[in-house]
C-alpha cells in the first residue's frame, strides 16, 4: 500500500512510517500526519456512533483528555435492591438470636458495599506523556494506576456468560501489563469508546512527534 503525503503528495517511504504509533513523516515538506485509519482497526470502528444512553463521556481539557464513566446511581432498581438487603438483615437477626452479634457487622458491610458500587466513577486521564486510571467515590480517589504512553492498541474483547455476552475495552502496552476498562453489555457502546480512544492515542502520538520525539 502506497502512502502519499496529504500536503505535498510525495511518496512516504517505509522507514518513515511507525506502525505502532500510526504516525508518518514526510521528508519533502517536513510534516507529520496520522495514518491509523488505514493501518489499524480504527478503520473498522469509524461508523461507530455514541449511544444516547451511555454513561461514558470523552472530554478534552487543554492538553489532556478525560474519559469517564458515570456511577450507576440510585435508580429505582438499585434502591429496591438496597432496601431488600438492608431490611432483611434485622429480620434474620431478631428471628435467629444466635447470629445477632454478627448482624450489625454484616449490615454495615452491606451498606458500604452498596454506597461504593452506586457511587463508583471510573476515569482515565490521558496526556501525551502518561495515562492515569482512577476509581473515584464521591470526591475521593479510590485506586490510581499510571501507565506511560507506550500503548500499542485498543481492543474490544467479548466474554460469553450464562445469561448474556459482555464486552470490555482493553488497552495494550509494549512495556507494561494491559489495562481493562469497566465492562458493558452493549457492543455498540464499546466500539464507540474504542474509536474515541484510538483517536486520542493518535493525537497524543502526533503531539510527541511534533515535539521532536521519536516516531
Amino acid at each position: 500500500m502506497k502512502l502519499l503525503c496529504p500536503n505535498c503528495n510525495s511518496l512516504i517511504t517505509r522507514d518513515n512510517v511507525n506502525l505502532r504509533t500510526s504516525i508518518c513523516y514526510c521528508t519533502s515538506c517536513d510534516e507529520f500526519f496520522k495514518v491509523s485509519e488505514f493501518l489499524s482497526p480504527f478503520q473498522q470502528l469509524q461508523e461507530a456512533e455514541k449511544p444516547s444512553h451511555t454513561k461514558w463521556s470523552v472530554q478534552q481539557m487543554d492538553s489532556e483528555y478525560v474519559v469517564s464513566r458515570q456511577p450507576s446511581g440510585w435508580s429505582g432498581a438499585n434502591i429496591t435492591l438496597f432496601c431488600i438487603a438492608v431490611f432483611s438483615l434485622p429480620f434474620f437477626a431478631f428471628s435467629e438470636p444466635e447470629i445477632k452479634p454478627w448482624s450489625f457487622l454484616v449490615l454495615c458491610l452491606t451498606t458500604l458495599s452498596f454506597i461504593y458500587y452506586f457511587n463508583l466513577k471510573h476515569e482515565v486521564i490521558i496526556s501525551s506523556n502518561e495515562l492515569l486510571f482512577i476509581k473515584r467515590v464521591f470526591k475521593y480517589n479510590w485506586i490510581k494506576r499510571r501507565a506511560y504512553t507506550d500503548w500499542e492498541r485498543v481492543r474490544v474483547e467479548t466474554e460469553d456468560r450464562e445469561d448474556a455476552k459482555v464486552y470490555s475495552i482493553r488497552l495494550y502496552f509494549s512495556k507494561s501489563e494491559p489495562v481493562s476498562l469497566p465492562e458493558g453489555k452493549e457492543l455498540e457502546e464499546q466500539q464507540w469508546l474504542a474509536k474515541e480512544l484510538y483517536k486520542i492515542k493518535d493525537e497524543c502520538a502526533l503531539e510527541r512527534a511534533k515535539a521532536g520525539m521519536q516516531l
